[in-house]
């Protein structure tokens, strides 16, 4: 009685079948940088950071804005329905940074794809404020440094926006889902959402997302790798099938039809 050829032979008589490791993909290693301030309000830390321009992810307590930072000026802007022929136009309005009261910006992530600036109030209009970057010149700029991240890997992610391009003109005339630098984008379930856009006009069968990139290090004596920190990077538009990350979607709306995206987060 003859036994079966062991597994790694394959078949009777054949030669060994050599056992290939799958080789892992190749690592991004980086490096992120950050600086950190005290006392400081959130127009001072915008001016001191050097972060002047760029997308603002703004709360308070009656708003969840997003933004377009332009010169130190965060402008939002909300999507109003037309007359008859069901149009919609985007009405900018300035988000004021320095005011009092339920209006008051209580927490904000401020990117413009080099860098980010958190900042988060403690007190009398005064907060901390945290700026990441992975060039070490342009994270320095608050003065007390944070301890570096040494990332073995880094790994793209996107949060993905509620909602579908919209026409931002009347149906009559040409369908442009684009109006001047903002995009709309409509969901049954939270109304309208309009969000600062830069690219080209996108299909209305895209999807927006908040992309973003993650930083993984080792650490402690096992040397176990996790994710350690998050950059938001841009607001980027793309087919579903392309889209990479969690999937990660808003939850809600305010009365004004201006929806919640991702989460400010806190200052590290």
């Amino acid at each position: 009685m003859t036994s079966a050829p062991p597994a790694s032979t394959g078949t009777a008589g054949a030669d060994p079948v050599p056992l290939v490791a799958p080789q892992a993909p190749p690592a991004h290693t980086a490096r992120l940088f950050g600086s950190r301030t005290i006392q400081i309000t959130l127009p001072e830390a915008i001016e001191t950071a050097g972060m002047r321009n760029g997308v603002a992810l703004l709360v308070s307590a009656v708003s969840y804005d997003i933004a377009r930072l332009t010169n130190g000026r965060a402008v939002a802007a909300k999507a109003v329905r037309t007359g008859r022929e069901r149009g919609i136009r985007v009405v900018p309005e300035e988000v004021p940074l320095d005011v009092a009261g339920p209006a008051a910006v209580f927490e904000a992530r401020i990117f413009d794809g080099n860098g980010e600036l958190r900042w988060l109030h403690d007190g009398d209009g005064l907060g901390t404020a945290v700026l990441l970057a992975e060039d070490p010149a342009a994270s320095s700029q608050l003065g007390q440094p944070l301890e570096t991240v040494e990332a073995i890997d880094t790994v793209a992610n996107r949060y993905l926006l509620w909602g579908r391009p919209l026409a931002a003109q009347p149906a009559a005339q040409a369908r442009q889902p684009v109006a001047d630098g903002w995009v709309v984008l409509a969901e049954s379930r939270i109304g309208l959402m309009t969000v600062p856009f830069d690219g080209s006009p996108p299909s209305e069968q895209d999807y927006f997302y908040l992309d973003t990139v993650e930083y993984i290090s080792a650490e402690g004596e096992m040397r176990n790798a996790a994710v350690v920190e998050e950059r938001l990077r841009a607001i980027v538009a793309a087919p579903r099938d392309s889209a990479v990350g969690t999937g990660q979607v808003t939850e809600t709306a305010d009365d004004d039809e201006r929806a919640n995206t991702h989460p400010a987060g806190e200052s590290r």
